[in-house]
């Protein structure tokens, strides 16, 4: 308030949109409104205040540098939804949900965004906390009170409680992992010998004339991305150089970045030429073939194209014409089947963190389960269960480190 009433011509009231001149000494910057947040009040939960003056690069950086020279200083990247989180207006869960909706690539993606934000996830987490807090004060208690017999009711609580948070937590592992293909995306990469197709498809599946297709082999020789959405998820298709022994130093070059892309890739469209082909065992050797070029640990489709031209019977996963697009359909849905997506609408976004939180959490759970089962005695079980507590913290900031929050919020825009 003290910046800003220094620089504006007239007083600010609470919540209210007040009109005015912004000053440098006598000289008019600009007229517009600013709006006082009072604390408690704010997205921060400080005092803030909101100015809004034209668009002006020139009048922005203006009134930027009349703030800092009155006492102020630009924000640190993320540094508002940091405060928001630090003065528990919201966790980092929701917090870290501003950024993906900022960025989501699709409407699919900002829809599950903003459920992140309105807490759905959160509620989630904290529901399976709040079970597993339960169990740790059942078994802290029997530890305390060891000359007393452990009521066998109590360690048959626990067992039930143990499977229904080994449940719970795997239904909310797939739909994070929902989450985290519709916020984060794929890459794929098209791969497979020259004039194979590869670019006709990559046409077909963008719907424009993204590569160029010529029937001269070879006429993709450096990596070619073009973006889509499919069923909501942000994808990348990568086009590569054809794969075969060259002396051309350039398309040597091409068949290198080629065989990057398909080991970096989430998933790998091995595209064989249909008129090249006769008969299931030729596809299959020439799938082997393209395969052990690109040494490839990803998960595979193979497509049959230019099937209008195959002679023999079926012998790949899917077939297509990127003539026509016959097949194309079919292509998509086994993408994003082979992707893990599915029909279901994605309840909330989520991010690598939390899914990789979420499977610690998990599997020492299911390590409590084993060691309850041993009998190997309840203090090792109450161990177990503060790991998995501890891992669950981690999703929504209840127990954090700082150099996470760091990282974390290091990747927002500055002023978000």
């Amino acid at each position: 308030r003290q910046v800003v009433e220094s620089l504006l011509t007239r007083s600010l009231e609470p919540r209210q949109a007040v009109y005015g001149r912004f000053l440098d000494d006598d000289e008019v910057v600009d007229d517009g409104l600013a709006i006082l947040f009072p604390e408690g009040q704010s997205f921060t939960g400080e005092e803030v205040v909101e100015m809004q003056v034209h668009g002006s690069p020139v009048v922005l950086q203006h009134l930027l540098d009349l703030c800092c020279s009155h006492g102020a200083r630009i924000a640190r990247p993320g540094e508002f939804s940091e405060r928001a989180f630090l003065n528990d207006r919201l966790d980092l869960a929701q917090a870290e949900a501003i950024a993906d909706l900022i960025s989501s690539g699709s409407r699919t993606a900002a829809r599950a965004a903003r459920r992140s934000l309105q807490g759905e996830f959160s509620r989630e987490v904290e529901a399976i906390a709040g079970r597993l807090e339960h169990l740790r004060v059942l078994v802290e208690a029997c530890i305390d009170f060891p000359e007393e017999d452990i009521d066998p009711l109590h360690i048959e609580e626990l067992e039930t409680g143990l499977e229904w948070l080994d449940e719970a937590i795997g239904n909310l592992l797939t739909k994070a992992g929902q989450g985290m293909l519709i916020n984060q995306g794929a890459n794929i990469a098209l791969i497979g010998a020259p004039n194979a197709g590869k670019s006709s498809l990559l046409n077909r599946l963008t719907g424009k004339e993204t590569a160029i297709v010529t029937d001269i082999p070879g006429t993709t020789r450096d990596l070619l991305k073009a973006d889509l959405v499919l069923d909501g998820v942000p994808i990348r298709v990568l086009d590569t150089a054809g794969l075969r022994v060259t002396d051309d130093t350039v398309e040597q070059i091409g068949v290198e970045r080629a065989t990057e892309a398909a080991q970096q890739a989430d998933l790998v469209l091995i595209v064989l030429d249909g008129e090249m082909l006769e008969g299931p065992s030729a596809v299959a050797a020439e799938a082997r073939r393209i395969g052990s070029l690109a040494e490839i640990d990803a998960p595979t489709i193979e497509i049959l194209n230019k099937v209008d031209l195959y002679r023999g019977e079926e012998a790949a996963a899917v077939s297509t014409c990127a003539l026509d697009g016959s097949g194309l359909d079919t292509l998509k849905a086994l993408i994003l089947k082979t992707l893990g997506r599915d029909e279901r609408e994605v309840p909330f976004t989520a991010r690598a963190r939390h899914q990789e939180a979420l499977s610690c959490a998990h599997e020492v759970l299911r390590d409590s389960q084993r060691t309850l089962a041993a009998g190997a005695g309840l203090e090792l079980v109450a161990d177990e269960l503060s790991v998995a507590h501890r891992h669950l913290g981690e999703i929504t900031g209840t127990v954090t480190p700082d150099d996470l929050l760091g990282r974390i919020f290091s990747e927002f825009c500055i002023g978000k």
